[in-house]
């Protein structure tokens, strides 16, 4: 990392073919000419739902050079954006799909009401590019606003507006992933990759305590296969203790509980995470610090503490990892592992995260060693399989001191 920085950041960079576009003499798509070519300008819509009552085309087409305005009207039953049989053809995977359109296709231009903001309501042709905007100016579209649906939610509510009066609803596209064998592709990375795993069920918190009761619902037909259920997503204004009911729920039903608490939401969520769900581990955990008798009774208890370096960085927790608490937190005792978080969004694995943070702050051999320790202890294996990965880890130790 250290290397790459002195490469290139703050590095001059030749420019590289491209002193026609800064001189002004690039030729672009739109400076193409060819014989008798005409040009087409659109007027869209301004509002997001609303009905169209009138266009009036008139001073457009006196406009010199305008070879012709349509409207909807004009190119109605003539002219759609799908063909009659676009359908969604069902994988082996997918079941209960329901088909992507209902009621009659889209129309090029707008017909009777428009849907969303820039939807095409009319188009211009002319003998220039100039002309057919100059004409689109001309043209006048009254409205009669409807109410919006711009929530997702609220959109699939009883009595919700309907973007579309042919539908029953506003779902366009559903389907239901059923069939893919996620307990193979966990065998398969433990025999192919000598990779374990286990899955954690986690409920938005940004949703409703009732929309995590309906997951845990449809979750208890899997439970052999699910080993803890985790709160997730935004923290703030979602406390811990909106969640109580289906935590407690979970832990009857056998399950294990974690929860993201103290990432960008205050220490206090950590505190009710443990007091309140009952949780056996706290994801993130970053405001832990801030509260000097929590991070004593964490220490105590061993309550472990997944950190997650890049992802903190990401999402702006810390603002550099030569700030990141990982030393702090060891020297308090805690239980703290490294972690990765989303990769995929965040910029690399497990190895990553620990060579970032080793980069940043400068981890010594023997800090590497506890955050691996630590991550087996905290694991959810039983406590023979927690015991022989300890044993290995040592045993690697002791090869390479």
């Amino acid at each position: 990392m250290a290397e790459t920085s002195s490469r290139f950041i703050g590095q001059g960079v030749k420019p590289h073919k491209t002193t026609r576009f800064l001189t002004g003499s690039g030729v672009y798509v739109s400076d193409i000419r060819l014989p008798n070519m005409l040009h087409a300008a659109v007027v869209r819509s301004t509002h997001a739902h609303a009905i169209i009552l009138s266009i009036d085309v008139k001073q457009a087409l006196r406009l010199n050079g305008v070879v012709g305005v349509w409207t909807g009207a004009d190119v109605k039953d003539r002219i759609a954006l799908f063909p009659e049989s676009f359908e969604i053809h069902p994988r082996a995977w997918l079941e209960g799909v329901k088909p992507i359109l209902q009621g009659p296709r889209p129309a090029a231009l707008a017909q009777r009401k428009v849907h969303y903001v820039g939807e095409p309501v009319a188009i211009v042709v002319a003998e220039d590019r100039h002309r057919a905007e100059d004409a689109v100016d001309e043209i006048l579209v009254e409205y009669e606003a409807l109410p919006v649906v711009v929530d997702p939610e609220v959109a699939l509510k009883a009595g919700a507006a309907l973007v579309h009066d042919e539908s029953k609803d506003n779902v366009v596209f559903s389907f239901k992933v059923s069939k893919g064998d996620v307990d193979q592709a966990l065998r398969d990375a433990r025999s192919r990759l000598g990779m374990s795993s286990k899955l954690i069920l986690c409920f938005l918190r940004d949703l409703t305590a009732q929309d995590a009761m309906a997951t845990l619902d449809e979750a208890l037909a899997y439970k052999e296969r699910i080993v803890a259920v985790g709160l997730d997503s935004a923290e703030i204004g979602n406390p811990p203790a909106k969640f109580k009911e289906p935590f407690a729920r979970a832990r009857n039903a056998g399950f294990l509980t974690v929860a993201h608490a103290g990432e960008e939401g205050p220490a206090a969520y950590v505190r009710e995470a443990i007091d309140v769900l009952h949780v056996a581990r706290i994801d993130h955990g970053n405001r832990s610090l801030d509260d000097d008798a929590l991070v004593a009774r964490l220490a105590a208890a061993r309550i472990p503490l997944t950190m997650c370096p890049l992802s903190n960085l990401r999402l702006c927790v810390v603002d550099d990892l030569s700030h990141y608490p990982v030393r702090r937190m060891l020297k308090s005792g805690l239980l703290v592992t490294i972690n990765s978080d989303d990769p995929a969004y965040f910029g690399g694995y497990v190895n990553e995260n620990y060579l970032a943070v080793w980069n940043a702050i400068g981890l010594t051999r023997e800090e590497l060693i506890t955050l691996a320790r630590n991550s087996f202890e905290a694991s959810f294996l039983d406590s023979n399989q927690k015991m022989a990965m300890i044993d290995e880890l040592n045993s690697y130790v002791a090869a390479h001191s």
